[in-house]
């Protein structure tokens, strides 16, 4: 999270990771914090199936906008029906998870499965899927972080 900082800021890293912050700097830290942990949601139930997921994102549009929905481990999501195999079983999800996107105006390349969206930020961007992934866990890492110091669970 520090390159984060660092780069989003305009703060040098090695200023962050020495700790040689100004106290401007730091403010303007803490309101980045706060500025993504109102942007960021995340459930982590990993019973979580599609309907499920369509109702989560029904109840966040209450509060907010979603304007991306990103579904970790794609083939551990479950949907009603019987599969002759885990393959069928994948494209029925991913089906279903299309028609969630259109349905509530997410952008398609934008995510619902965690591999397409790595793979779109990585080619977007000109980097490695692997360095897209370790941003990803790098914020979800943030989000448990802010929760904790607010005393909220996730």
């Amino acid at each position: 999270m520090k390159r984060v900082f660092a780069q989003e800021l305009s703060i040098r890293l090695n200023d962050i990771e020495q700790s040689s912050l100004s106290s401007v700097d730091k403010q303007r830290i803490q309101d980045l914090i706060v500025r993504a942990d109102e942007r960021l949601l995340i459930s982590d139930d990993p019973n979580m199936d599609v309907d499920d997921l369509r109702r989560f994102i029904v109840n966040a549009r209450k509060s907010r906008p979603v304007d991306v929905v990103v579904v970790d481990y794609l083939q551990i999501v479950n949907i009603k029906g019987r599969f002759q195999d885990k393959r069928v079983k994948t494209d029925a999800v991913t089906i279903a998870l299309k028609r969630i996107a259109r349905e509530f105006d997410v952008a398609e390349n934008e995510g619902l499965c965690k591999q397409e969206a790595i793979e779109y930020a990585a080619r977007a961007n000109n980097v490695s899927a692997e360095h897209v992934r370790t941003v990803y866990e790098n914020l979800v890492d943030f989000q448990i972080k802010i929760a904790d110091r607010l005393g909220i669970g996730l």
